[in-house]
């Protein structure tokens, strides 16, 4: 062990010491454990909540989406076929989506119709989500739907052993005014329920998914779509995916867009909360410090006599400031790797036990995700800031304490 060490280490933890210094410095790493576990559980919660939120939205948002910035709709075959038979494409899904009004009983509400292929539940993850029945949009005949939970519920349509119930899908028909024509202005189609999804209380009270066929039969658009949905073999690739097919695809008026573009307001206040939660956190952290400074002033101060020793036999002042810098350096280090051992515990029995929960919630229980790099990350910068900020001031009390003895 280096002699600076080893002197650093007996001062932090000598019996000689006064009691009010040990616990100074207790106190200094118990500060810097709780401010370092507090970063740990913060920053995982924040990662739980946006792999919850991309999960939820990825079953819905397609890595890739193409559509017509300036047209609802457009012809399908506008897509090149070399796109489609791109290696990175893992699956293709065209979508006909558009404002409907479903009446069922006596009941009516306007929902968004989404016309699907029969493997688009499988593709999407959707069937995933299903709670009741199964995603089958494969009765092309009949017009077998998957509705959400939420718009069962506002029409009182039963669920569970009691699928099967029909219902009315209307839409708008082209050039019919609804002052003139009254109810003759809408294609009506007759819709039973196969299964019925449930994601979030948003998308549940908002969509139907209908097969592909009908939904062109309903519009009357036969041959068109209001996007394509592209699911790549990686989902990280979906910006090349894009730099490559946009100037190609815009010839034709289409447009690519990724999944953090359309949920651009989302991912962007989830980044801005988390980086302005860190930086609270890590402003509580220099003021943690300090407590570090103030056990480090007091035991410069006992430790004078041994100083005035050590510089009589030869010690260098960069030597006793090592010491003591090595010190506070002990403190943080010790406080840091206690705090990031216990916030990996809570965050580790969060995941396992779920002691947190969110009634009413998508989970059950609150989301945590810690992962190597926050926890090195957190534990680097409580680290390198608490062993800066002791150099800092142990070169500043050094100098003040020599004015003191010139004083003496």
């Amino acid at each position: 062990m280096r002699l600076d060490l080893f002197f650093a280490y007996r001062y932090l933890f000598s019996k000689k010491s006064k009691g009010i210094i040990r616990l100074i410095s207790s106190i200094s790493m118990i500060v810097v454990a709780f401010v370092a576990a507090a970063m740990i559980i913060v920053m995982s919660a924040f990662q739980g909540i946006e792999n919850l939120v991309d999960d939820l939205f990825s079953h819905f948002d397609a890595p890739i989406v193409i559509h017509s910035p300036s047209k609802k709709f457009f012809r399908q075959d506008l897509i090149s076929q070399d796109l489609l038979s791109d290696a990175q494409v893992k699956f293709a899904e065209p979508v006909l989506e558009s404002d409907v009004w479903i009446h069922y009983d006596a009941a009516d509400a306007v929902i968004q119709m989404k016309g699907v292929s029969n493997d688009y539940g499988n593709h999407s993850g959707m069937s995933q989500l299903t709670i009741a029945g199964g995603f089958d949009t494969s009765d092309t005949m009949h017009c077998g739907a998957v509705p959400g939970l939420g718009v069962c519920g506002e029409l009182k349509i039963p669920v569970g052993d009691h699928l099967g119930q029909s219902f009315q899908l209307r839409a708008p028909i082209p050039g019919k005014k609804l002052s003139r024509f009254r109810e003759n202005a809408f294609a009506e189609m007759d819709a039973y329920v196969m299964g019925v999804f449930s994601a979030n209380a948003e998308l549940d009270v908002k969509y139907v998914f209908v097969p592909l066929s009908k939904a062109e039969q309903l519009l009357d658009k036969k041959g068109e779509i209001s996007s394509c949905e592209i699911y790549l073999n990686r989902e990280e690739d979906a910006l090349t995916f894009q730099e490559k097919w946009q100037p190609i695809l815009q010839k034709d008026s289409l447009q690519i867009t990724t999944r953090n573009e359309r949920n651009a307001l989302i991912y962007k206040t989830t980044q801005s909360e988390k980086w302005a939660t860190f930086a609270i956190l890590f402003f509580i952290l220099l003021i943690a410090t300090f407590n570090i400074v103030a056990a480090l002033s007091m035991m410069m101060i006992e430790k004078k006599k041994d100083i005035a020793v050590l510089q009589s036999m030869g010690a260098s002042v960069e030597f006793i400031r090592r010491v003591f810098t090595l010190e506070g350096i002990l403190i943080n280090a010790i406080g840091s790797c206690i705090g990031v051992g216990l916030g990996v515990l809570i965050c580790f029995l969060q995941q396992k036990l779920g002691f947190i929960t969110m009634e009413g919630a998508v989970v059950e229980s609150y989301p945590v995700e810690f992962t190597p790099g926050i926890v090195l990350g957190i534990l680097t910068t409580v680290l390198i800031t608490g062993s800066v900020f002791c150099i800092i001031m142990v070169r500043f009390l050094w100098r003040s304490m020599k004015m003191t003895i010139a004083q003496n």
